[in-house]
């Protein structure tokens, strides 16, 4: 299989690691007596027409729970990639609502929880290496992300907030 990060933008959008990680959270977390319930957008097609839609709306957390909001990311042996644009817009929820991570590391075959100030904090100590995403819509100004090897992120530190 092909590194992900090196595949077109179509098979990374609608391919696996987002639908796998999301898979592992609801096997883990559905049968709760309050289960997650479906909040973000869940990947509609790309001419669907998701870029005319707010950044806000765009980078909505993709769970509720009783207690937070939660985003689902999946990530491999090269890390996991948090956008500063996507994490600014998760803060604007977090300020109504607690936002947390649901992280699934596909080497470790594990998941973890963490709350949004926590990959913030990651940003301030530069717990990672900063990287300039190119964006496929052929514009040169890219975006500027964090990636954070599986070792810096903060295993069995955080309870679920459920």
């Amino acid at each position: 299989m092909s590194d992900f990060s090196s595949r077109p933008l179509v098979e990374r959008y609608n391919g696996d690691w987002a639908a796998e990680a999301e898979g592992h959270f609801m096997r883990l977390y559905g049968g709760l007596a309050s289960p997650p319930l479906r909040f973000g957008l869940d990947r509609p097609s790309l001419d669907w027409g998701v870029q005319n839609l707010p950044k806000f709306v765009r980078n909505s957390p993709d769970y509720l729970l009783p207690k937070a909001f939660v985003e689902v990311q999946g990530f491999g042996r090269k890390g996991i990639l948090f956008k500063i644009g996507k994490l600014a817009e998760l803060s604007k929820w977090n300020d109504h609502y607690p936002v947390w991570f649901w992280l699934w590391s596909r080497v470790k075959e594990e998941g973890l929880w963490m709350p949004l100030d926590s990959a913030w904090e990651l940003w301030d100590r530069q717990e990672g290496r900063i990287e300039r995403l190119d964006t496929y819509n052929a514009t040169s100004r890219g975006k500027a992300a964090l990636r954070v090897t599986s070792t810096k992120l903060p295993w069995g530190v955080y309870d679920a907030p459920i």
